[in-house]
This record gives structure tokens, sequence and C-alpha cells, in this order.
């Protein structure tokens, strides 16, 4: 399943998982590395305005996985 956050488009079957920085309003997302190139992975940093557009966006990846 595929979720949008401004220009991201996010594969919510490849989260490793999600770390919730409340005091910044920011979500940093861990996604699966290939194994060939080490299994290391790749993360995405996301900021919003508000605590309830960050909680409502962690719902949606909660319902994608």
């Amino acid at each position: 399943m595929f979720i949008q956050h401004e220009e991201f488009l996010i594969n919510t079957n490849r989260i490793n998982y999600i770390k919730i920085n409340d005091a910044g309003l920011r979500l940093h997302i861990y996604f699966e590395g290939k194994e060939r190139e080490g299994g290391a992975g790749y993360n995405l940093n996301l900021r919003f305005d508000s605590e309830d557009e960050l909680n409502d966006f962690v719902e949606r990846i909660l319902k994608g996985i």
C-alpha cells in the first residue's frame, strides 16, 4: 500500500519501523535495505504542522502495514 505526504509517495510494505519525535513534530521512517548492499536500509524524515496531523498520518501508516 502507498500513502502520500507532500511530495513523497511512501510504500508502507517496505517500512521496518517508525520513530516519532513529538517535540519537533517529526516522524522518522526506516525502510528495509537490499541484502546484497549490506542491508543498511534507508530512512525518510517528515515534518508536520500539528500533533493532530502527525497522529493522523501515523494511524494511516499503521493501517497500511
